[in-house]
């Protein structure tokens, strides 16, 4: 009796949590369009801060931690690409990040920008709203002053908007926060 009693709070858990966020606005795209762009941002700024030669092995670990919390799952999907290929090699996030440290390369500069989004927020089954925003993204790897490697690959990111409630003294209220999701090459150039 317990057994079907747990079996029955697991399925109908997610619909009583639905049930209490209808009363929750649907997220307009504008209100999160500067969000989703500052969060590729600050991901490609942990990315630069992991990958550099200067950063400490415990800075590296911090900034990869703070990238994971950008994310809406550490088993979020990590595309590469490389301008000499034409395949690309997912990884999982934390996996990728981990990776980005042992790159060979002295110095090595990533940059992001040209934000748009390419589909809006759609609902999902789980309650959440999910979009796409594009992003171009340029990686150079040097080896003493000498550019070893360069590209500029398009990229697009999947964002979800997931509720949470906060709790304040006498009541509580909803609200979105904005995660990333898969991020997956488009194209890659050689620069």
């Amino acid at each position: 009796m317990k057994l079907k009693i747990c079996i029955l709070f697991f399925f109908l858990s997610p619909l009583f949590l639905w049930a209490q966020v209808t009363n929750l606005e649907a997220p307009i795209i504008e209100d999160y369009e500067e969000i989703a762009i500052q969060r590729v941002k600050q991901l490609t700024q942990y990315m630069a801060k992991i990958a550099d030669k200067n950063t400490s092995s415990y800075e590296a670990e911090i900034a990869i931690k703070y990238a994971l919390d950008l994310f809406i799952s550490d088993t979020s999907i990590m595309e590469v690409s490389s301008c000499h290929k034409t395949t690309t090699r997912p990884y999982f996030v934390k996996v990728y990040l981990n990776r980005l440290k042992l790159l060979k390369y002295d110095d090595v500069i990533i940059e992001s920008g040209e934000f748009a989004f390419v589909r809006d927020l759609k609902l999902g089954e789980d309650g959440y709203y999910y979009g796409i925003i594009s992003f171009v993204q340029r990686f150079e790897g040097y080896s003493g002053e000498v550019l070893k490697y360069a590209d500029i690959t398009e990229k697009h990111v999947e964002i979800v908007l997931k509720p949470y409630q906060k709790e304040s003294i006498g009541s509580s209220e909803w609200y979105w926060e904005l995660f990333l999701a898969d991020v997956l090459v488009k194209r890659t150039d050689c620069i």
